[in-house]
């Protein structure tokens, strides 16, 4: 199915396969949509936290999925970038009600090493209740287009094309999606140099003795710790997405911005 962007696909499971107050487990913090996805659709929402690392806990989302009409998984997570390894991604899968919908949300799942990634057409066939949901927005650059799409057993897939918007993607949109596909070695080479960019960031941050999660996509995360991000990075000029938790996400640029990244950190691990 296609949408406005991954949101778009996933509004339609939503609305396509779930009842006003039906319950959805999320992930806690989350891709800043959800919540408000949630309660367009009416449901009631189950937020798990994340671990002291910013990977999932899954044992205990599993647990919470037995009483849920959906349980969502990114992965890469938004907005740790952690990659839950694929064993236990197929271990959580067994564990979830065969009518409790899996959204699997992939929407930075090109900035992930191949060995990491999972088949997803062999995965929806070996767990027809998962619908795996992608975009253009991220790594193709295609997010002022909004396009996006989802794929899931010949069921839902039949459920969800009920929710499918009459004229929904414009000529615009499907043009420069066939332009990305005949463009693949620059989304290569475009991928390799943020993931390169983001494992230096990492590296030196960790050389400061700050812990950043071990991220798969176009950015780093530093869980909370007692420091007062926000404080540390605006006062050197440093935009970031900052989380009610304490953590805070920051996209990969240009050594440049790494640089700066890194001033301000250092400047603060000194005080």
């Amino acid at each position: 199915v296609l949408g406005a962007g991954a949101t778009g696909v996933v509004m339609q499971v939503l609305h396509g396969l779930t009842r006003p107050g039906d319950r959805i487990v999320l992930s806690y913090p989350t891709f800043d949509g959800y919540p408000i996805f949630t309660q367009l659709a009416r449901l009631v929402s189950v937020p798990v936290p994340l671990d002291r690392r910013g990977h999932h806990d899954l044992p205990a989302m599993a647990d919470a999925a037995q009483r849920a009409r959906v349980v969502v998984l990114c992965r890469p997570h938004n907005p740790t970038g952690a990659v839950e390894p694929i064993v236990e991604v197929q271990r959580f899968l067994r564990r979830v009600p065969d009518d409790t919908v899996v959204l699997l949300d992939e929407a930075y799942i090109e900035f992930v090493a191949a060995q990491h990634r999972i088949p997803g057409p062999a995965l929806v066939r070996r767990f027809p209740n998962v619908v795996v949901v992608r975009t253009f927005s991220k790594a193709y650059g295609l997010a002022g287009l909004r396009i996006g799409y989802g794929f899931g057993s010949s069921e839902l897939a039949r459920a969800l094309w009920t929710m499918q918007l009459p004229f929904g993607m414009p000529v615009t949109a499907a043009v420069a999606v066939a332009a990305s596909y005949d463009a693949e070695d620059q989304l290569r080479q475009r991928v390799l140099r943020i993931t390169g960019e983001r494992d230096y960031l990492c590296r030196r941050l960790r050389a400061l003795g700050v812990y950043a999660t071990d991220g798969h996509a176009n950015f780093v995360y530093l869980p909370p710790a007692g420091t007062p991000w926000r404080e540390v990075l605006e006062g050197a000029g440093v935009r970031a997405r900052y989380y009610a938790t304490g953590g805070v996400r920051i996209t990969v640029g240009n050594r440049a911005s790494s640089r700066a990244v890194l001033a301000a950190v250092g400047k603060s691990a000194v005080r």
